[in-house]
């Protein structure tokens, strides 16, 4: 609609109904659709919103909201709480369950220049929220997840004997093994040849 405002025709945020929570839901629906509107252009023309204990459900609530686009303007919001039941945002289960998924994809396709796009097309959610559920299950983007987890596999290789700082660094994607050396002293602290050495 006018002045370049996209409508969110629905939203819907319904973890737990709660008992006598209309006048909550009405403040958090009112202070949700205040703050689409400011940051990002944003109307709610109908929503639902049916949680009990609004403060600590506002930012998810937000969350999800940053998902809708004017072609699916549909967003369910699930519980994040471990132990939470499915919800078409999180695909199965809560938060920490999609980056565990994401996390098990990485380690199957180390070797692979994988883009977060991609990972986040093959667990079923979005790269921004991937990105935020990162952030917030692990403590880091998903490019310090991906790395870390190709030098913890690169340490296993070098522990093993077998292999070659070159060959391990290329197992594990990293075709320039200067640059492997420098990203694995910034996390190890020493060399591959050093660690290899059980220095």
């Amino acid at each position: 609609s006018g002045d370049g405002e996209a409508d969110l025709r629905c939203l819907a945020v319904a973890p737990a109904a709660g008992a006598g929570a209309e006048d909550t839901r009405r403040a958090v629906l009112s202070d949700l659709g205040e703050e689409l509107r400011r940051s990002r252009g944003i109307r709610i023309l109908a929503g639902v919103c049916v949680f009990p204990g609004a403060p600590p459900r506002f930012r998810e609530a937000r969350e999800a909201a940053s998902l809708a686009r004017p072609d699916r303007p549909l967003v369910f919001l699930a519980p994040s709480e471990d132990g939470a039941g499915p919800g078409p945002g999180d695909g199965e289960g809560s938060g920490a369950a999609a980056v565990e998924r994401a996390v098990s994809f990485l380690r199957e396709h180390l070797a692979e220049d994988l883009s977060l796009a991609e990972v986040a097309q093959a667990v079923g959610i979005s790269p921004s929220h991937l990105s935020r559920l990162f952030r917030r299950h692990r403590g880091d983007t998903f490019v310090q997840v991906f790395c870390g987890l190709r030098i913890d596999a690169a340490k296993r290789l070098l522990r093993s004997g077998t292999y070659r700082v070159k060959e391990a660094a290329s197992l594990v994607g990293f075709k320039d093994t200067a640059y492997f050396c420098r990203v694995f002293r910034k996390y190890e602290g020493r060399s591959p040849s050093e660690y290899q050495g059980g220095g």
